[in-house]
């Protein structure tokens, strides 16, 4: 048996104090999470995937703060824009099973269209390249109930293009709408049926979809915003059914990673599709629109690729960021309309588990 003297003793236990003391990467996930609350935020999850492996699935402060209602890894969340890129799954799962062409006019889907839809492809809309206008005055606050997809065009189908077809970038969630709309003819089903046949099912998505306003739906966070005031106040109402394809989705952060892992590598899309997505759009000028088919792409420090998307909802903030490079996903969401959940947040928590 070997004998320390009381110094080495005493540095062996410092040492190992000094090993225990340092933060883990889900001690930090959770720090970072902490300040997003503090900062007035109710609650706010998240998932991170390394390898193909649920690394953590958790969150910090109040689904519920009337309630007191703590946020859990079953909590749902309204994950806004993030929904564009589950739709785009959809349509690139449709592509590679040869039942629709990128490049075709929207009208060849839904030939009752006006002949000035003519030059809107799907690549086009799936790419915010469409020209189709984004909300307008109240719109985003809509307690319209529309029980078809088809009915919800009738919200913005009659209206001017935003921008010419095909020349500039414009954000817009009615162009996920009438993508949507295409995606059922093609696929011979209802948006939502096919969104569940052909994505969440075979990705176990099983906490994941729409978000029905009069529905119940087990864990889902109560949504707040801030008042003029800057205290705390409940959201209001809204129903979603006119943007389920581009901002009316729910889910855990668990379904949000196991998405975003999917897309680290070819399998669940042809690796000829997967790579489309990390090709951007261009504008008529040629400058790159940094948006492919239903997600953010570019490079981080100039090399390594990333896919991204954020959302912002009545009640609800999110973000999910995939580096199939290091084979990492961060999903974020809150229950608060404008909180800080973005990009460079995303990179850090990515970057606490690089050891991983």
């Amino acid at each position: 048996m070997t004998t320390r003297t009381p110094a080495v003793a005493c540095l062996v236990a410092l040492i190992s104090f000094s090993a225990m003391a340092q933060p883990t990467a889900a001690d930090r996930t959770r720090t970072a999470l902490q300040k997003i609350v503090d900062s007035g935020t109710p609650g706010v999850g998240a998932a991170v995937m390394v390898g193909g492996k649920v690394t953590f699935a958790d969150g910090v402060g109040f689904a519920d703060v009337e309630s007191q209602v703590p946020v859990t890894a079953k909590t749902r969340f309204r994950i806004a824009s993030i929904s564009k890129s589950i739709t785009a799954a959809l349509m690139l799962r449709l592509v590679d099973q040869k039942k629709l062409d990128l490049n075709s006019s929207v009208r060849t889907h839904l030939p009752d269209l006006a002949e000035r839809y003519e030059p809107v492809t799907l690549r086009r809309l799936a790419g915010h390249l469409g020209g189709i206008r984004h909300y307008r005055g109240q719109e985003f606050l809509s307690t319209i109930a529309y029980p078809t997809v088809s009915s919800a065009l009738g919200v913005f189908i009659n209206d001017p293009f935003a921008e010419q077809v095909g020349a500039k970038y414009h954000y817009t969630t009615y162009g996920f709408t009438l993508l949507s709309a295409a995606l059922e003819k093609a696929g011979g089903g209802s948006f939502l049926e096919l969104l569940q046949q052909l994505v969440l099912a075979p990705l176990e998505m099983a906490e994941t979809g729409p978000d029905e306003w009069r529905k119940v739906i087990p864990y889902r966070a109560r949504g707040y915003e801030q008042d003029s005031s800057g205290a705390l106040a409940n959201a209001p109402s809204v129903d979603n059914s006119n943007k389920w394809a581009g901002g009316g989705l729910v889910a855990t952060l668990s379904d949000l990673g196991r998405f975003g892992q999917a897309h680290v590598r070819p399998g669940f899309l042809s690796e000829a599709t997967w790579n489309q997505l990390f090709v951007p759009g261009k504008n008529a000028d040629q400058s790159s629109t940094h948006y492919s088919l239903g997600w953010g792409t570019g490079t981080i420090q100039g090399n390594e690729r990333y896919l991204s998307h954020s959302g912002g909802a009545i009640g609800g903030s999110s973000f999910l960021l995939v580096l199939p490079d290091r084979e990492v996903v961060v999903a974020l969401a809150a229950n608060r309309s404008q909180s800080s959940l973005n990009l460079a947040l995303a990179r850090r928590i990515a970057d606490h588990w690089k050891s991983q």
